[in-house]
C-alpha cells in the first residue's frame, strides 16, 4: 500500500469519467502494485464483490507461489483493509487514507462513487 497524495481522489474521478481507458497495468494510478494494485482495477470496474477480488488475488502467480496459501477468508480480510485504506479509515494501518470513496452495494459490488 502506498500513502495518500493530494489529488489521489480527484485524479480517480476523472479516470471514472473516461473509464473505458484506463486498463490493467502493473502498478495502478495509485501507485499501488501487485495485489493491491489489482483490487484497486477490480474496484474501479465495479463488477466484483470483495470473495471475487480475494479468489482473483488466490490466483496470482505471486500468491501461489507461497509456501501458505491464504484462505479465501483471510483474503476477503486483506480486500477490506485495502478498502479501509482507499477510504478513510486506517487507524489500524501504518498509512494515510488515500481518500477515495469506495462503497459497497447491496449486492456486495465494491466500487468508487464518485
Amino acid at each position: 500500500m502506498t500513502t495518500r497524495r493530494d489529488g489521489d481522489w480527484e485524479n480517480t474521478k476523472q479516470l471514472l469519467k473516461n473509464s473505458n481507458t484506463v486498463k490493467r497495468q502493473p502498478s495502478s494510478w495509485l501507485r499501488h502494485k501487485g495485489q493491491a494494485a489489482l483490487i484497486d482495477y477490480m474496484i474501479f470496474e465495479g463488477k466484483y464483490t470483495k470473495e471475487d477480488i480475494a479468489k482473483a488475488i488466490r490466483e496470482m502467480p505471486e500468491t501461489k507461489a507461497r509456501d501458505i496459501i491464504p484462505t479465501i477468508d483471510q483474503l476477503i480480510l486483506r480486500v477490506q483493509r485495502h478498502i479501509d485504506h482507499l477510504n478513510f479509515d486506517t487507524s489500524h494501518l501504518p498509512m494515510q487514507a488515500h481518500e477515495c470513496n469506495v462503497v459497497i452495494g447491496i449486492n456486495g459490488i465494491v466500487k468508487f462513487k464518485p
